[in-house]
């Protein structure tokens, strides 16, 4: 199955057909978790349909500048049965998170729209381009094919999305076709310097003094090609900070001069969180990712890890010296 050339029209007609649909987006949202999904809620809703948006994680603040940004839900639990649901940004199912994982098992029709692969397709109906730049881009396809009205907002969610998981167009996954799309959507009207200023020009001083903190504690190995970071709890307490306070730490390790792979370890209540990053498009760390159950792409890649921070510190140098060994 050639996964970039899937025909469109296998997702589009369980869409066309469903009533009441549920949007479900990956735990530990990121712009294009976010923007995929309320894009596509909110084309949903243009339709007629009884929409709802759904993760995991709830509403993370640090998105609070997207439109449609209040009606996220993290519970299902008052909300009737969907017929149909939509998932995406999530190359696993694991990725909707603990809560939805049984639900969007046991329903009997399931639509995935992503652009990774990490060759565990979960859904009835599935919609993977992995040339596309973001899930953001692929919904963008979808609402067009649909004859929704691009409105100004939805034209915003998915431009964030675009410019998120582009690094502001910076990564090699942008092609002519991601610089066209984000064209077309300036022209729709969305709002690409307030998209901007959310993602990169406001930081909260817990965010500043937790990176710093990091940042100040970074380890080099292999003659500094790779880079390690860590946040504990504790830290997280000291300064008062959150999950979403660290987001862009590993791609800061990533950029230091010489270095070719990054990964950052998350300490949370009852797990720890691990992000990869390549500097280089032949040293795939998503197989390093695939190995814990995780997943994403060749250059970014991520998982959950529950086991003792010392064992995966030191599993994580060997692979990744491993890897460029």
């Amino acid at each position: 199955m050639d996964l970039n050339t899937k025909d469109l029209q296998e997702v589009l007609q369980p869409i066309r057909s469903s009533r009441r649909v549920w949007v479900i987006s990956h735990y530990d949202p990121d712009a294009d978790a976010y923007g995929s999904s309320l894009a596509l809620w909110k084309g949903l809703k243009e339709l007629g349909k009884e929409a709802f948006c759904i993760n995991a994680s709830g509403r993370v603040a640090r998105y609070s500048f997207l439109p449609f940004f209040s009606e996220i839900k993290s519970s299902i639990k008052k909300l009737e049965e969907p017929d149909l649901i939509c998932v995406c940004d999530c190359g696993d199912i694991k990725r909707v998170g603990d809560r939805l994982v049984e639900t969007v098992k046991g329903h009997c029709c399931v639509v995935s729209l992503d652009h990774h692969f990490c060759g565990r397709e979960f859904a009835h109906h599935n919609y993977i381009d992995v040339k596309a730049s973001s899930t953001s881009e692929i919904v963008f396809r979808v609402l067009r094919s649909l004859d929704v009205e691009v409105s100004s907002d939805i034209a915003s969610c998915l431009y964030a999305g675009i410019v998120g998981d582009t690094g502001s167009f910076r990564y090699s996954s942008t092609s002519k076709e991601t610089l066209k799309n984000a064209t077309s959507l300036v022209e729709f009207g969305a709002r690409h310097v307030e998209i901007a200023n959310g993602l990169y020009g406001e930081v909260s001083l817990p965010a500043i003094k937790v990176q710093g903190e990091a940042l100040s504690n970074l380890r080099l190995h292999l003659n500094g090609k790779i880079a390690e970071i860590l946040v504990t709890r504790d830290v997280f307490r000291e300064y008062g900070a959150g999950s979403e306070d660290t987001e862009s730490l590993v791609e800061k390790a990533r950029d230091i001069k010489g270095v070719i792979i990054s990964f950052f370890i998350r300490e949370g209540e009852d797990f720890l969180k691990v992000s990869l990053r390549s500097k280089r498009e032949e040293v795939d760390i998503s197989a390093i990712a695939q190995e814990f159950g995780g997943g994403g792409h060749r250059a970014a890649a991520g998982f959950r890890f529950r086991g003792e921070l010392a064992e995966l510190q030191k599993l994580l140098r060997e692979k990744t010296t491993a890897l460029l060994k």
